[in-house]
């Protein structure tokens, strides 16, 4: 029963990603042909080369490194929640990560992060349409060689190696936050 549920949800929501992205098209900012494709490119010899697309949506939220950052880590972290939970229930790994992709990008979801709810929705949106498959292939492959994957794996396996919000030497500002925190405790305890 639940899987049927989920394979009826996450078609209403293939549905409203196909609006949305006709909408998109239909807008002055039109993505080009090589920024749709997410696993196959062109390099400048003419040869395929396959991999997660290395450029970023034009909106400047994805211009900033810290907010893309976190807007991954969002992503990752109410995924991972929401996966946690449905652990015991039936349905194959990629029908509930899926499902949980498309669940999380929600105003209610997102509102424990550093950034506005209405900010977090717009980065986590963005970053399925425009790394959906990278994205669901990193958590598919860290379920599977990890049995509860940590922050900290999902993390470096989604946002560092699969899509490029969390380069080198840049954090979530959730983290930076939270270590903040703990710096000062440690302070004040002293």
């Amino acid at each position: 029963m639940a899987s049927s549920y989920q394979r009826t949800f996450h078609c209403l929501i293939k549905l409203l990603s196909l609006i949305l992205a006709v909408s998109c098209i239909k807008s002055s900012n039109a993505p080009k042909k090589s920024e749709v494709l997410s696993e196959i490119q062109v390099n400048a010899d003419g040869q395929i080369v396959y991999g997660p697309k290395a450029e970023i949506p034009a909106d400047k939220l994805f211009q900033d490194p810290a907010a893309f950052c976190e807007g991954c880590y969002g992503l990752v972290m109410e995924v991972s929640k929401l996966l946690d939970k449905w652990e015991a229930e039936e349905g194959s790994m990629k029908d509930h990560v899926d499902t949980a992709c498309f669940t999380a990008c929600n105003v209610h979801k997102l509102n424990s992060y550093v950034l506005s709810p209405p900010k977090m929705v717009k980065l986590c949106t963005g970053i399925l349409g425009h790394y959906e498959e990278a994205l669901t292939t990193s958590l598919l492959l860290a379920y599977t060689r990890y049995e509860k994957p940590s922050p900290e794996q999902l993390t470096k396996m989604v946002c560092r190696e699969a899509v490029p919000a969390c380069r080198t030497g840049v954090q979530p500002m959730s983290v930076t936050r939270k270590e903040d925190r703990m710096k000062k405790e440690k302070a004040q305890e002293l």
